[in-house]
């Protein structure tokens, strides 16, 4: 890839590749390296699905017995490997050989022999026929990469003036309220108001929070609780590859790990139902994470992160992915302008959808998720996923956004902000089908229509760099419905986050 690496980097990359080949000398087998390809990252997500279903349908016998044949098996997510281990054996055949099978037909589609290709054209067409009466639907195509960074390591490591806390504030409240008094002492109150210096235990604290995120949290979020391979870890650096399916809750929660804070009291459950995951093993709060009956300190909540996301088809180039994801990780902490995420949906057709956004806005995210940006788009997945409300209302509502008149136009900015809300609202109503779904849909346009122009409001950016509040309506709505297509989203949820 023309990439001119140092000696410790060159070492990291092809170590696994020369540790392999050791063994295989020592053991005399077939060992293969554990790489998740991009085609059985998507399948995973479908994969899933039908292995949660009570009364899956049989394997056709001739698909069965191509699979049979293979020697190879593909490397899958933890997550579904480990579920394997409890699964009948179409199932473990499925799931491990399905990947491999087809990515050889598609192979042989390139074959010099014209008989070898008009074989290999005649039965991947074979293959996904009794695919899709196994599963019930067209495979997964897409899958996504997540790339997160740290905001500010510098100032945090140099002790800038807004990373650093007084002395009297790092004590415990006790002892502030025992010298309260003495404060009228000049020396004493200037020493409490005085900022620490950096100092060596510091940089351990930092250095202790980072290596627990990367080496424990990140990890178990991404192949735990995710159907994920996590691919680079290191301090504040974080690259995964995950299935479309988990993108937004692998997102919301490596943010949520970073920093240390999550939902507390009943919000804490409304939060875990709206990720659509249930880990009681991980609790987050006050800047810490409790693991597995351990204790990881982590960065606090003053500290923040920004990512960039990338969804694209399997058969992508991963070099342009890879680009993608570099680009947009840097528009997150650009436009968005740092504690914010930014996703690119890179459709086969070769059109692009963008979103960028703050993760909370100018909400604790303490409080609850159900407002925060990161929330409304999880929201927003899970609705137009209902089979109740059609996705139509996305391309409807981008149809007459841009026919609105700007929010210069108005002699008060509540009734632009309340036109917003109220149109989406409508819009949101008279495309849910069920009675007693029509208040939520409503809820959420309106909730949307808000938040788009409090989002709007907030930037600091330059008039030429900023977003409007019609382009994050347009951008949220196409980002959700993309996410929500049949198959990427569990609809038998319908209540997740009530």
């Amino acid at each position: 890839m023309g990439e001119h690496l140092c000696a410790p980097c060159a070492l990291k990359r092809l170590w696994p590749t020369l540790f392999v080949k050791e063994i295989k000398s020592w053991l005399n087998q077939d060992i293969q390296r554990y790489v998740v390809s991009t085609h059985t990252m998507a399948l995973a997500t479908t994969l899933e699905r039908w292995l949660d279903q009570p009364d899956r349908r049989p394997l056709p016998d001739t698909l069965s017995g191509q699979l049979v044949r293979l020697r190879d098996t593909a490397a899958l997510p933890r997550r579904l490997a480990i579920r394997l281990h409890r699964e009948d054996r179409d199932a473990d055949l499925l799931a491990r050989k399905l990947p491999v099978y087809l990515d050889g037909l598609r192979d042989n589609l390139g074959n010099s022999d014209q008989r070898e290709r008009d074989q290999a054209d005649q039965a991947l067409a074979l293959a996904e026929n009794d695919i899709k009466t196994v599963f019930g639907t067209k495979p997964e195509a897409y899958y996504a990469f997540i790339m997160l960074d740290g905001d500010k390591m510098g100032a945090w490591l140099s002790g800038d003036e807004d990373y650093s806390l007084a002395y009297q504030d790092t004590w415990h409240p006790q002892i502030r309220a025992a010298i309260a008094g003495k404060f009228k002492q000049d020396d004493l109150k200037r020493y409490a108001e005085t900022k620490r210096p950096v100092s060596p235990a510091r940089h351990i604290a930092i250095s202790s929070a980072l290596n627990s995120f990367a080496l424990h949290l990140a990890p178990y979020i991404v192949e735990t609780v995710c159907k994920g391979k996590l691919i680079y870890a290191g301090g504040d650096d974080v690259l995964a590859m995950v299935s479309v399916d988990d993108l937004l809750p692998a997102l919301a929660l490596l943010r949520l790990a970073y920093s240390g804070v999550f939902p507390t009291g009943d919000a804490a459950d409304h939060a875990w139902r709206l990720l659509g995951v249930d880990d009681s093993r991980l609790d987050i709060r006050k800047g810490h994470v409790l693991l597995r009956d351990r204790l990881y300190r982590v960065m606090g909540d003053k500290a923040t992160a920004s990512a960039g996301a990338v969804i694209a088809h399997h058969s992508a180039p991963l070099g342009a992915v890879l680009r993608q994801l570099r680009d947009a990780e840097k528009q997150a902490k650009n436009r968005g302008g740092r504690d914010a995420f930014a996703i690119r949906v890179l459709k086969r057709s070769g059109g692009m959808v963008k979103l960028v956004s703050r993760w909370f806005g100018d909400l604790d995210p303490t409080q609850g998720l159900e407002s925060t940006p990161i929330g409304l788009l999880l929201r927003l997945r899970e609705m137009l996923a209902n089979p109740q409300l059609s996705r139509r209302v996305a391309y409807l509502a981008q149809t007459w956004l841009p026919q609105l008149p700007p929010p210069g136009e108005f002699s008060d900015p509540a009734l632009y902000a309340k036109l917003l809300a109220g149109n989406l609202a409508y819009q949101f109503t008279r495309q849910c089908q069920r009675d007693d779904e029509k208040q939520r849909a409503k809820d959420l346009g309106r909730g949307l229509g808000k938040l788009a122009v409090t989002l709007a409001g907030s930037s600091s950016k330059p008039e030429e760099d900023k977003s409007t509040a019609t382009d994050l309506i347009r951008d949220f709505l196409a980002v959700a419905e993309f996410l929500a297509r049949e198959g990427r989203a569990d609809t038998g949820k319908e209540h997740r986050h009530d």
